[in-house]
């Protein structure tokens, strides 16, 4: 989507304006520890290399991912000075090319990774979980990645991924960037993105910001309302990440014991 009137409006306006279209199709989960159901992508200072950090807070390049979530909406405020681009592509085209190419590493990837919180650890769960990143539940492929939070596991657990997990990394990373499955975009000033993370990858290309307006986007995740626009049936094990399977307004995020949902107007370190 393109030309939402970003410009005619405060922060809290924009950002009220897109919560009300997330809401349209269901319901928008906390995104963090701290609640936020209105997030922002946003450099604030974090340390990429610090296991517990979410890399939506700092500058640096955010690999091929799924967030926590069914749906996930990007609504560009403002641009960086030079990178930042957004890149999709699909996790299902992946999966055929990785069955074609190298079925060992597509094996692999249904097997269960340790897989880290980054200390966003719900009531009776632990640091980390197990998940594999290609499921098939009633004849439906879908993946649930994010490297960083592989990596993290690693550094908190000190236990190393075998030769063959890394390898299997490697060709999806491979696979995501190439040519041929990846689409680049530049997200403007009122440009508006909607993902399905069951059936893509999203990444971010570094940035810099110079200036007073520094690269600032609005982002939403959407637990889609079954009778508004559907939800497909997810297997048992996202529950570790979920919370619940079901479809409906419990479904995805990150949800703690004593938090408070809020809506902020700009960013706040989690």
């Amino acid at each position: 989507m393109r030309r939402f009137p970003v410009e005619r409006y405060t922060n809290w306006d924009a950002c009220a304006a897109f919560h009300a279209m997330g809401r349209y199709m269901g319901t928008c989960v906390p995104q963090n520890k701290l609640g936020h159901v209105v997030g922002h992508v946003k450099d604030l200072g974090g340390d990429p290399l610090d296991p517990l950090t979410r890399l939506y807070t700092t500058s640096a390049a955010q690999p091929y991912h799924t967030d926590s979530a069914d749906i996930v909406g990007l609504l560009c405020l403002s641009q960086a000075t030079e990178g930042g681009h957004s890149q999709v592509t699909s996790s299902v085209a992946i999966w055929n090319e990785l069955v074609k190419r190298h079925p060992t590493s597509a094996a692999a990837l249904r097997e269960p990774f340790v897989v880290s919180r980054k200390g966003e650890i719900p009531a009776g769960k632990e640091a980390t979980y197990l998940m594999p990143v290609f499921h098939v539940h009633e004849g439906r492929l879908s993946a649930i990645y994010d490297r960083s939070f592989i990596d993290s596991a690693v550094a908190l657990t000190g236990v190393p991924l075998t030769e063959a997990q890394v390898s299997a990394l490697d060709h999806l990373d491979a696979l995501a960037c190439s040519d041929e499955l990846r689409l680049d975009m530049t997200l403007q000033p009122g440009d508006i993105q909607w993902l399905h993370n069951h059936t893509t990858l999203h990444a971010r290309s570094a940035f810099k910001n110079e200036g007073e307006t520094p690269r600032h986007l609005v982002r939403l995740w959407v637990s889609p309302d079954p009778v508004v626009i559907g939800a497909l049936s997810l297997p048992d094990i996202f529950a570790e990440r979920f919370g619940t399977v079901e479809p409906g307004p419990m479904r995805g995020g990150i949800r703690l014991d004593g938090q408070v949902l809020s809506c902020p107007t700009d960013a706040v370190r989690p």
